[in-house]
């Protein structure tokens, strides 16, 4: 069989922050203590203009039990989809449902604190039972200001999640997997000072638990470190200079190794320049030496960067963009690099009334070849707060995928289909 490619993304550590969990969804557990024990103005009903009651920000109570503010809430979500199994020609349709409970805890201490986060999901499609998921993720992070001048912050995880379903015969299973993650960032500097340093160490670890004739060669180990330099030019204004080594060993590795070392060497610039603007922008030059002479290296520009735009008190916009080095896969003797750009905009129509509209672009180019994948994604969303304890939402995406010379590079197999999403959600808490 044909292999999928496969890009494996260092999730767990990329640039810890206090704030920076596991979970991927709009629910951030290191809130501030004050955010969980919700305050009377937070509950308070929002009036119309008539003085009926039209809404109340979402905003669940946590429970306060001996200094532990533990918060448990639920998301239903029902919908369509239009391809199930990503396929250019046959596509099957099917509605779904998901359940998702979660529950965070957080342990404020002084000027530290400990958050911990579980969630399971479960998607059930009713034409297609071999595309129902359940995953599960455990998460922690700590943020620990040691002194004026020193801090550390950490997170640890547990992970069982799912692949998109692969692009190949119908009916094909989604692939399953099991993650460790643990990463830690050391600072170095008083919050005011002209330098400040950084060091980070991380390891994440996957394994595959089912199709294995396709995954077995996808489980991996990585390894991470990396050192921080910053400079204050300004008041908001930092610039930034970073050096990056991940070495990520495969398991049952192919002929010849996908066994690698990547090396990043970046510089740039971190700035909150207003209210209205922040972001970081950071480039520089990569070099991904395989352990097996027999694939060739990539090497070239890279970069990755956010900027964050506030024109008015209730409209954000987010831009964001990344070039890296990536594995090819089996079968594949050749790097590649992938291209990333997103962009949303996100306003705030009434207190309890939102709306989201995105856009992303992905390219992944073959190196010494002329094959070319590109992905592009239109996703629309909205949220009405109901009640303190209710928000629903709506959504929509379209996804589309194309090939070019797949035969360029015949082991990967060619992913030519698009894709629609509709669906609908409720998120319940105390």
């Amino acid at each position: 069989m044909k292999k999928t490619s496969r890009s494996i993304p260092f999730v767990a550590l990329q640039g810890v922050s206090a704030g920076m969990l596991l979970f991927s969804s709009a629910t951030v557990l290191a809130q501030s203590a004050e955010t969980l024990s919700v305050g009377a103005a937070s509950q308070a009903q929002i009036q119309g203009a008539s003085g009926v009651p039209v809404g109340q920000v979402y905003a669940p109570r946590a429970i306060n039990y001996n200094g532990f503010f533990i918060t448990p809430s639920i998301t239903l979500g029902a919908g369509v989809n239009d391809n199930v199994d990503l396929v250019e020609n046959g596509k099957r349709s099917s509605n779904f449902l998901t359940i998702s409970p979660e529950v965070t805890v957080s342990i404020p201490y002084r000027d530290q604190r400990v958050d911990i986060g579980l969630r399971a999901t479960t998607n059930l499609y009713g034409a297609s039972g071999t595309q129902n998921t359940t995953t599960a993720e455990l998460a922690a992070t700590g943020t620990h200001p040691l002194d004026a001048r020193n801090g550390l912050t950490w997170r640890a995880g547990l992970q069982r999640g799912a692949d998109a379903a692969r692009p190949t015969a119908t009916g094909s299973t989604t692939d399953l997997w099991n993650q460790a993650v643990l990463g830690g960032v050391y600072r170095y500097g008083a919050q005011d000072a002209l330098i400040n340093l950084e060091g980070e160490l991380g390891y994440q670890g996957r394994r595959y638990s089912n199709n294995r004739a396709d995954t077995r060669t996808a489980d991996f180990n990585a390894l991470k470190a990396a050192g921080r330099v910053f400079y204050r030019v300004g008041p908001k204004t930092r610039l930034v200079g970073e050096y990056r080594v991940t070495g990520t060993n495969y398991i049952n590795d192919l002929t010849p190794s996908l066994d690698n070392t990547d090396h990043k060497l970046l510089a740039g610039v971190d700035w909150d320049a207003s209210d209205a603007l922040s972001g970081r922008i950071l480039a520089g030059y990569e070099i991904k030496n395989y352990k097996d002479s027999a694939r060739s290296r990539y090497k070239g520009l890279t970069y990755e960067g956010g900027l964050t735009w506030k024109p008015i008190e209730r409209t954000q916009f987010d831009l964001t963009a990344s070039r890296s080095g990536t594995d090819a896969g089996a079968g594949v003797n050749t790097g590649t690099n992938g291209t990333g750009l997103g962009l949303a905009w996100t306003h705030q129509w009434r207190p309890w009334i939102s709306s989201i509209a995105s856009v992303g672009y992905g390219r992944s180019d073959y190196e010494g070849t002329s094959r070319t994948d590109d992905s592009k994604t239109v996703r629309l969303g909205v949220s009405y707060d109901f009640r303190r304890w209710l928000r629903l939402g709506a959504n929509f995406e379209h996804l589309t995928s194309s090939t070019s010379n797949a035969t360029a590079v015949p082991t990967v197999r060619a992913a030519n289909y698009s894709r629609n999403l509709l669906y609908f959600t409720a998120s319940m808490g105390l």
